[in-house]
């Protein structure tokens, strides 16, 4: 290992090379001004094209090697915290390191390696985290390097140990599975050598994995030593030099279905990557002595014995090394007797008998008196361990070790060392109490004797070593264990509070509730609930306010009305008439390229027509369904003549009587005739218009040529639409020669001559399809010898057959045609004159035609025109659509109609979005209250969808309805007065929750679930309830939906709960194939666009070892089974493969040379492909080799130039020869797809500099600004003259103006016109799609204005001007009105390139030729690419896709091309969050008299509060004053007496009941006592002499004589409630229904989870996770006795985009300790106010803005990265970047709320356990692996050691070994009660209504707050750009809704001066005025700045 290293280090040795080129990369970026700020790689560069400044440290030769490559790592390392599956794709596959994963396991505080270590806990930990990834669908490999034994060694014995241990058990593991002939458990890879040298391996380790990241760890967690941090570390920058991303293990975190964690993306400059190898060279050989190899000690002989597993053969051979190396001294014997004992005892010790609470005093205080045991302990396991390490590292042991394993056992190496129990057996030794069972005791003596041969000790008997202060001392620790045992084991939890007058949880609860009624707490009153610390009173049953709006409704900056006076510009009617016109040409701009128009809905269907397609529909579906089984069972396939659309029957023309005479026969027969004729007549009169429109330059542009053949092709498809044959072919005809012409024209230009024999073939292919039938005589010929001169012989053949077959077929129908004869030749003689000019073209083209080159038209087909085979299409047309739909369109159109739920997969631009707006057109047309809800998943899509509709449809409606509304996160409009909502999904969940929508809801006639898939991405839990919530039908579309069958099985069962059936419609043809190409800027072009062979992406599944089989989804264009067919041809002559060549192959086919199909091309690709997979390995190879040789190349150039430059400077080096090569090749307009968004404007900008840079050279060249000069001084000369003739501007009547006036103002208008072409954009440096003209300002203002004054249009700004030269950028980001124009100009063709961000991925309406993916990012995933590659090639738009890749590794292209959709794993569904909404929703449905019952009720409530305020003070002071102690047995029976009685009993006995009763049973009796007898029994318990006591004496009976008329109101209401009223009955019965219908709703989302963690229970988990979160708020006074929300818990869900931390600021809140923070002013006595010291406004808001970064602002930093900032504060340009601590008085708030949460948590969960115990199973066998363990008995196996032990029922049996128990106390935060939970358990942290701070956080939203400074926070703190403007709004948001709740309650819950306690002056019951000042000065401030980014950035 030491040579590896020394090569390593000469590998790398770059002294001499890397240097200078930093330097160098370093002058070329500029000079750095930075001074002492550490850079941290900003990306603002400026328009010019260069990187970024490099601004990162240079190296000091002088300095400390790892503190400067922190710096540079700090500077140069990108870091992204993120859903690392759902970013990369969770079926992407990643390695992960499993050293890295051990560390991080051995750092885990729960792990105990004070007392030894339990190596059974560590590889539990290390498959939790392996069973977490691999439960949310994650797709990786564990990876050991052998070389890391030398780190390992310096980390100590025993983490060396626990890492080999780790490593044999999953490899026995996995041995075991083989044999047992199942799966292995994880694919584990131990990779020989090490990974700083080269190595073979591990480089074939990566070829074969393709991993899309690495996970691992920046530095081992917990290595203390320099050498392993710092060399470990390097591991991530080999991995960076690489290209890989990371993905750290130290920073993993579960949320939910999510998981987090931090991404290290690999830096990108050049110059950056050659400082990092210059730091890891140095960094190597600083550590040089570190990596010499440690040679390892002797390892003993592993022995078999009988009855020895693979751990008894390596426990047994490390004891024994371990005696006879002396370890422990004179105690090594006694010692290994004990050893041997816990090995005997582990092979039938439960688990529960071997979880021991060792205090840590008692075992300090065993350490101080028996000091030698515990030193002699530490030494021999030392020993023990490193004799393991050194022997698992040993190829013989591991040999061995297999060998005995054997199938059906449980592997137990994992449970070779475990200290705590040594440690308790060895004090029982020591004591002699060890009792064991003979069995037990034998096979101890048995290992004893085999490790200590001859030695006479019996194994837990008192050892020979020992004295009896030993014994003394073990005594004592054991006492203590003991009393920690019995402390431990808690009594049956009864947490559960009764469910009466529950209807909701009840509902939820079913099949759970019946368990555990036992374990209710019947004795809770909620009324007599004292709430906690840190929880006012005052807030428990405080009424709710009303609904509070939800976290969208606000703006960061409230909208200010400006009042201007009226004028031309802002006057209401130019505003409006502006604003529709804006809004009507981006609506219009939508259909643009489509057949569609819009639609008026003036007639509505009838019922009746309703139900007549729903009958239809239905017996169709019966009918479809039946065929289908009967071809399952091989019965015939033909479809029932019954099955086929209805058509609407049309009457016949006679009737019974009325038939028609011969002689009317024959005058509809002429008229016919007639009618025809004069069709024809048009037709050919449209056509003599086209040819005479022919452009000008049509024989000398190219662009001209092909306008004015499309202009023909039109002509041609109306004519034959007509049926008007003969003229359609003439169109032809003519289309024909102008091809023909071009080939001689162009014949020396191959690119232009190959496009014009496409242009050709795709004519003759029309012309043989569609005039087929009146293609004969002259005209035939032309077509035959037009096929002939483009080389197509074969195709000329084809048409003299047909032109045969048509002849005779014209011939047979002259017959009997004389009589017409005359009437035909007056109209030839009309028409002479026209066939001699078409004659004289005809002899014209013969005589210009060329002859080219013999080809196939079959090969042509398929090889160069395969985009023009023929497509499915539908053969029978259907009244409900305008087209001819497809069988699985019309299935689509049944299942609406059936009233059922679709879930529809289809490939993009399949025509599958239709159906939606289908469905909208049946609810127009139905009534004008039903509701389609059609659901989209961002901003920018529910946008475009919203003005969709419009331009499809319109519809006139009374009163205030409207037809369409919108809702998402930043703006609604008429959302509940519409027929048509488009929404994201957030929005309608806040719909369908808010219970004033319930009559809303009930509209609903549809819900369209748009890009469905969404479901498995980041926000996707809400996609997922509101498909579980809704019981509307709905549809499902989607493109590109993982795992279907598992998804589709979910929406089935969903449906069957709602009693529908769920259709399925998965349709895999895609209508436009999609071709990928790379791109290289090479000299040639035939080099610069290479068309990459789909084998290349799949090339490296090819191995010997295995059959290969091509992916299921894996398609070849026809064009790729040519090539693959010749390759293979080459090297394999068979007969059977020349049948599968393209010219044999397709003459079994009718007309192979013109009517080659999309299926037919299908099916020979399939027979390609299975004779492909049939070849052997070798030939395959060949093949392949063959075929992906030019792909090889070009990404290999791509990959030489990335890293000579950075992948910024590489794209904008190469964007605008990019496009120019697309352009070229006729694959214009493009979106060039850019994940950076800042990238996408620069590189827009660019491309705009260095065309008006080849502009201006161009125009010096030319004498441009001389001509420009030249003309303006024409103009000014021409305006002169014309104003001497007397002419003004101001004069506007034509009429005034003399001939000569208007002659000169002519040649005035034509000069200004020139002169504005002059300085216009030259078209020559423009990217203007052919066609089309160049956009002007004009235009473009013309197509934003919406009414303001100030123009949109900025000369100055670069992306204006790119706009004229046909450039667009779009991201989020950008101003609406900017991105708006861009995509109607896009859609319009009037730009070349749109650069975006995902934006435009999620279903826009961009229909483009061409996707580019310009560069790399975690962010281009599976689902990513193919969202974005599904935007070119759209239905309707163009025959052929384009797939570019720009700039992107080939490993990223082959797993982009080669990856599968990630899976539908699910989401969290229930969080407290969500279960608080659910029960606001529900408690709201109510009729109105039990609304004014509650009311009431609250009223009386209230009275009783003030009341029990008062006398709990008068009962404190009196009780005080006269030393009075409670009973509290008088207590309980007061307050078990009913009301009534406790009145009487009170003014019977006086004081001696006032001495015992609480202040709540006082306070109610009093409104019992008659009114007389009240004051005085309160005046029993005051001073007379004390004034204000006696004040609030008056004032109590004053409360109460309110309190007692509130009492009589409520009786009297009750009754009238509880009267027989019919009317009153019937309302009670429409709401009982509306609640059961809800609260079947809300059991339905958590009763039918997609995510299910733990199987079938799940669902029963999620049930009595709602009970908790319920009944654990009304605990906390945040619902009422009947789980009805009181008013914070109304705040609370406001802000639930914001969990937990809603539940923080609530808490804050009831704390008053906000109130404390605010007070700025304490008022006085006198009503003045005094300043508090040391307070400001600016201190005020800076202390609230820590707070709240810690709740709403929550980026995570790692440790490395905090620390370096911490110790280089004040070097980063003004950001502190790591937050400071929490306030401690805010920390104690919030901890004293965790930690009631965790004991309440606890004991709900310990009571789940112990009623479902047999359920969950027992907890004994690991996560991944299966490994099982002794199963508990009734019994205990070993009692000396069980009554030591804590059984635990929550936490995890494997955890427990730690000394973990179930007592709250022993949990130290949520996330670890979740996380260590036993197993098929799973509660998520987000169920708890809690918050936990976390540290370190990233100081963004304070640093920004501080120098408001947008690019400083992106520099140094190092915030994405894409995601910092979010992050900013997101915090600015969430405090605006708290300062809102509490001012809407400042304004409308006032209370009376006073209650609040003496000299109090608070007008509300929330909070003192100050808080709602100092967040109104807060909001307005951070509104501010951050308007100010606004502006600054172009934001909106």
């Amino acid at each position: 290992m030491a040579d590896d290293t020394v090569a390593a280090m000469e590998a790398v040795e770059l002294d001499d090379e890397v240097k200078p080129k930093a330097d160098a990369a370093k002058e070329d970026a500029g000079d750095d001004d930075s001074d002492d700020d550490i850079s941290m790689g900003d990306d603002m560069s400026e328009v010019g094209g260069a990187e970024s400044e490099d601004d990162s440290p240079e190296w000091d030769e002088n300095g400390d090697v790892a503190d400067q490559l922190i710096q540079l790592s700090f500077s140069e390392i990108k870091i992204v915290y993120c859903d690392f599956l759902s970013e990369f794709g969770a079926a992407e596959p990643f390695l992960l390191d499993g050293d890295a994963l051990v560390a991080h396991a051995l750092k885990t505080p729960l792990l105990d390696v004070s007392k030894g270590i339990q190596t059974l806990h560590v590889v539990h930990i290390v498959e939790s985290v392996l069973s977490s990834l691999s439960v949310r669908g994650a797709n990786f490999e564990v990876f050991f390097f052998e070389g890391n034994t030398i780190f390992w060694k310096r980390m100590g014995a025993i983490a060396s140990a626990a890492r080999e241990i780790v490593i044999q058990h999953l490899s026995l593991v996995n041995k075991q599975k083989k044999l047992d002939g199942k799966p292995v458990a994880v694919n584990l890879h131990v990779v020989p050598g090490t990974w700083w040298s080269d190595n073979e391996e591990w480089t074939k380790l990566l070829e074969v994995a393709c991993p899309a990241y690495i996970m691992t760890d920046f530095g081992w967690s917990g290595a203390c030593d320099a050498a392993v941090l710092d060399i470990t570390r390097l591991f991530v920058h080999k991995l960076h030099f690489d290209h890989y991303q990371v993905v750290t293990i130290s920073d993993l975190e579960m949320d939910g279905s999510h998981t987090m964690s931090n991404n290290m993306q690999p830096p990108l400059r050049p110059s950056s990557r050659a400082k990092f190898s210059f730091a890891f060279q140095k960094m190597l050989s600083h550590h040089s002595a570190a990596l010499t190899a440690v040679v390892p000690g002797a390892a003993p002989t592993l022995e078999v014995a009988a009855g020895h597993d693979e751990r008894d053969m390596l426990v047994v051979a490390s004891l024994k090394q371990a005696v006879a190396g002396g370890a422990g001294g004179d105690k090594a014997a006694d010692l290994a007797a004990a050893m041997a004992l816990c090995l005997s005892l582990t092979r039938t010790l439960p688990l529960s008998e071997r979880a021991f609470p060792i205090p840590n005093e008692a075992w300090e205080a065993w350490n101080a008196e028996a000091g030698g045991w515990c030193s002699a302990i530490n030494d021999f396991l030392a020993a023990f361990a490193a004799s393991i390490g050194d022997t698992l590292r040993t190829a013989e042991a591991v040999t061995a070790l297999e060998g005995a394993v054997v199938k059906d056992r449980s592997v137990l190496l994992a449970d070779s060392i475990d200290g705590r129990l040594l440690v308790v057996v060895l004090a029982r030794s020591l004591d002699g109490s060890m009792k064991m069972t003979p069995e037990q005791s034998a096979a101890a003596q048995k290992v004893l004797a085999v490790v200590c041969p001859g030695d006479t000790r019996v194994a837990g008997k008192r050892p020979k070593a020992a004295n009896d202060a030993d014994a003394e001392a073990a005594k004592k620790l054991l006492a203590a264990i003991a009393a920690a045992a019995v402390a431990g084991r808690l009594p049956e939890p009864k947490p559960l509070l009764p469910l009466d007058g529950k209807q909701l949880i009840s509902t939820v609860l079913e099949g759970v509730s019946e368990k555990m009624g036992h374990m209710e707490d019947t004795t809770f009153d909620h009324n007599k609930h004292q709430l906690g610390p840190f929880r006012d009173r005052r807030y428990k049953d405080v009424e709710p306010l009303g609904d509070d709006p939800d976290p969208y409704a606000y703006k960061v900056v409230d909208d200010v009305i400006v009042i201007r006076k009226a004028n031309k510009w802002n006057s209401s009617s130019r505003q409006a008439q502006l604003k529709a016109r804006y809004s009507s040409g981006y609506i219009d701009s939508l259909l643009l390229g489509t057949p569609l128009k819009r639609q008026v809905i003036a007639q509505p269907m009838t019922t009746e027509d309703f139900e007549r397609r729903r009958v239809t529909s239905l017996e169709r579906i019966a009918e479809d369904a039946e065929q289908e089984r009967r071809s399952a069972r091989g019965a015939a396939a033909a479809r029932p003549e019954s099955a086929k659309p209805a058509k609407e029957k049309k009457e016949k023309k006679g009737g019974k009587g009325q038939q028609g005479t011969g002689k009317a026969d024959a005058i509809r027969a002429e008229a016919e005739k007639k009618r025809m004729l004069e069709k024809e007549g048009n037709m050919m009169a449209r056509l003599v218009h086209v040819k005479n429109m022919a452009p000008k330059e049509l024989k000398t542009e190219v662009e001209a040529l092909i306008k004015h053949l499309e202009d023909l092709r039109i002509c041609a498809e109306k004519c034959h639409a007509e049926g008007a044959a003969t003229i359609a072919l003439e169109a032809e005809l003519t289309a024909l020669r102008h091809v023909l012409d071009g080939c001689k024209r162009d014949k020396k230009d191959n690119l232009l001559l190959q496009r014009h024999v496409k242009r050709g073939f795709v004519v003759l292919q029309r012309m043989l399809v569609s005039c087929r039938s009146v293609m004969t005589g002259d005209k035939a010929e032309e077509v035959a010898d037009a096929a002939s001169s483009l080389g197509f012989s074969d195709l000329a053949a084809a048409v003299a057959e047909l032109a045969k077959e048509a002849g005779g077929a014209a011939a047979a129908g002259a017959k009997g045609g004389d009589k017409e004869k005359d009437k035909k030749d007056k109209k030839d003689k009309k028409d002479k004159k026209e066939k001699d000019k078409e004659k004289d073209e005809k002899k014209s083209s013969k005589k210009s035609s060329i002859q080219l080159p013999e080809q196939s038209a079959i090969r042509y087909q398929v090889s160069l025109a395969a985009e023009y085979l023929r497509r499915p299409a539908g053969v029978e047309g259907d009244e409900r659509v305008p087209f001819k739909p497809d069988d699985w369109q019309r299935k689509l159109l049944d299942i609406v109609d059936s009233g059922n739920s679709a879930l529809i997969v289809a490939p993009t631009a399949s025509g599958k979005t239709f159906i939606a707006y289908y469905v909208m057109e049946m609810c127009l047309r139905a009534n004008d209250t039903d509701v389609v809800v059609y659901v989209a998943p961002t901003s920018a899509l529910v946008d475009q969808v919203y003005h969709e509709i419009q331009a499809r449809y319109t519809k006139r409606y009374t009163g205030d309805m409207h037809m369409t509304g919108i809702f998402n996160t930043s703006y609604r409009e008429d959302h509940l007065k519409c027929q048509i909502l488009v929404a994201e999904p957030e929005c309608l969940e806040i719909m369908l929750l808010d219970p004033a929508n319930s009559e809303w809801v009930k509209k609903i006639r549809h819900i369209i679930f748009d890009e469905v898939h969404s479901v498995g991405m980041t926000g996707g839990e809400v996609w997922e309830r509101m498909l579980l919530y809704t019981s509307a039908p709905f549809l499902g579309l989607s493109a590109t939906l993982g795992d279907v069958e598992r998804f589709r099985a979910w929406l089935e069962k969903v449906e069957r709960q709602r009693g529908r059936d769920l259709f399925f419609v998965n349709y895999t043809e895609r209508h436009n194939d999609l071709c990928p190409y790379i791109f290289t800027e090479r000299p040639s072009f035939d080099d610069q666009l290479i068309a990459m062979h789909p084998c290349w992406a799949i090339y490296k599944k090819l191995t010997p070892e295995k059959r290969f089989e091509f992916p299921s989804d894996f398609k070849l264009l026809p064009e790729h089974c040519v090539v693959l067919h010749d390759a293979m041809i080459n090297n394999d002559n068979s007969a059977d493969l020349k049948e599968l060549a393209p010219d044999t192959y397709f003459k079994r086919i009718p007309d192979p040379t013109f009517n080659i199909s999309m299926r037919d091309a299908r099916n020979w690709e399939q027979e390609i492909k299975k004779r492909f997979c049939q070849m052997d390995y070798e030939t395959q190879k060949k093949v392949l080799d063959e075929i992906i040789k030019p792909s090889d190349v070009a990404c290999s150039f791509v990959e030489t130039q990335l890293v000579e430059k950075s992948e910024r400077q590489y794209l904008n080096a190469t964007m605008l020869p990019m496009i120019r090569t697309l352009g070229k090749a006729n694959m214009l307009p493009c979106i060039v797809f850019h994940m950076i968004r800042d990238n996408c404007v620069k590189y827009a900008k660019e491309m705009t500099r260095q065309l008006k840079k080849e502009e201006d050279e161009q125009h010096a060249k030319d004498g441009h600004a001389e001509k420009v000069a030249k003309q303006e001084k024409k103009v000014e000369g021409l305006l002169k003259s014309l104003e001497k003739m007397g002419w003004n501007r101001d004069k506007g009547d034509d009429d005034e103006m003399t001939p000569e006036q208007k002659e000169a103002l002519n040649e005035v208008v034509m000069a200004e016109a020139k002169l504005e072409k002059l300085k216009a954009v030259d078209p020559r440096f423009a990217l203007i799609p052919p066609g089309q003209s160049q956009v002007t300002p004009e235009e473009i203002e013309d197509m934003v204005s919406s009414g303001h004054r100030k123009k949109f249009f900025n000369a100055k700004d670069p992306l204006h001007q790119a706009l004229l030269r046909g450039i667009g950028a779009h991201h989020a980001g950008m101003p609406k009105k900017y991105r708006m124009a861009v995509e109607r100009l896009f859609r319009m063709k009037r730009l070349s390139v749109v650069i975006a961000t995902e934006t435009l991925a999620m279903g826009i309406n961009m229909p483009t030729k061409t996707s580019v993916f310009a560069g790399d990012a975690i962010f281009l995933n599976a689902m990513n690419f193919r969202q974005m590659a599904g935007r070119s090639g759209r239905r309707g738009f163009d025959l052929r896709g384009n797939i570019v890749f720009a700039g992107v590794r080939r490993d990223k292209i082959q797993r982009l091309l080669n990856s599968e959709l990630p899976t539908l794993s699910g989401n969290l569904l229930l969080t407290a969050s969500f279960g608080l909404r659910m029960l606001i929703k529900h408690a709201s449905i109510r009729t109105q008299q039990e609304a004014d019952v509650m009311e009431q009720a609250r009223k009386v409530e209230s009275f009783i509060d003030k009341i029990e305020d008062i006398v709990k003070t008068m009962l404190d002071d009196w009780r005080s004053d006269k030393n009075i102690s409670v009973s509290e047995e008088a207590s309980l029976k007061l307050a078990a007496m009913p009301t009534k009685e406790r009145a009487d009993y009170l003014l019977e006995s006086g004081k001696e009941a006032l001495m015992h009763i609480n202040s709540r049973d006082l306070a109610s009796s009093l409104v019992e006592i008659p009114e007389a007898n009240r004051k005085p029994l309160l005046m029993m318990i005051v001073d007379e002499r004390a004034t204000k006591q006696k004040q609030a004496v008056e004032t109590a009976v004053q409360d109460v004589q309110f309190a007692t008329a509130a009492t009589k109101k409520l009786i009297e209401i009750k009754l009238a409630v509880s009267s027989e009223n019919p009317a009153l009955q019937a309302e009670r019965e429409r709401i009982n229904d509306i609640r059961d219908h809800n609260a079947k709703a809300c059991a339905r989302v958590l009763h039918t989870p997609l995510f299910t963690p733990t199987g079938d229970l799940m669902a029963k988990q999620y049930a009595h996770s709602f009970r908790f979160a319920c009944e654990y708020m009304q605990r906390e006074g945040l619902l009422d006795a009947y789980s009805a929300p009181r008013d914070t818990a109304c705040i609370i869900a406001s802000l639930f985009n914001a969990e937990p931390a809603n539940f923080a600021a609530v808490n804050l809140l009831r704390s008053r300790l906000l109130e404390k923070i605010c007070q700025r002013f304490v008022e006085k006595s006198d009503g003045s106010q005094e300043p508090v010291p040391n307070k400001t406004e600016l201190s005020v808001q800076e202390h609230l803005i820590t707070i709240f970064c810690h709740m709403f602002a929550t980026v995570k930093l790692p440790a490395w990265h905090a620390a370096f900032a911490e110790a280089n504060a004040g070097k980063l340009g003004g950001s502190q970047v790591v937050l400071p601590a929490i306030d401690p008085q805010v920390k104690e708030v919030l901890d004293v709320h965790t930690q009631s949460a965790i004991a309440a948590a606890t004991d709900y969960w310990r009571a789940f356990v112990l009623a479902f115990g047999a359920e969950l199973g027992e907890d004994n066998t690991l996560p991944v692996t299966g490994s099982a363990w002794p199963a508990t008995t009734d019994t205990p196996l070993c009692p000396p050691l069980a009554e030591l032990s804590v059984p635990t029922n929550l936490r995890s049996r494997f955890v427990a070994i730690s000394g973990r128990g179930d007592a709250s106390s022993d949990y130290k935060s949520i996330r670890e009660l979740c996380e260590t939970m036993r197993k098929n358990l799973f509660v998520d942290p987000k169920m708890i209504p809690a918050f936990e701070a976390k540290e370190p956080l990233n100081a963004y939203i304070l640093d920004y707050w501080r120098h408001h400074s947008y690019k400083t926070i992106l520099k140094h703190n190092k915030i994405s750009e894409n995601h910092a403007w979010g992050f900013l709004k997101h915090f600015a948001l969430q405090v605006k809704g708290l300062f809102k709740s509490l001012d809407r309650r400042a304004k409308f819950a006032p209370y009376k001066k006073g209650i609040h306690g003496e000299g109090r002056n608070l007008h509300t019951v929330f909070s003192d005025p100050q808080v709602n000042v100092a967040f109104d000065a807060l909001c307005k401030d951070f509104g501010e700045k951050f308007s100010n980014i606004a502006k600054e950035q172009d934001h909106v």
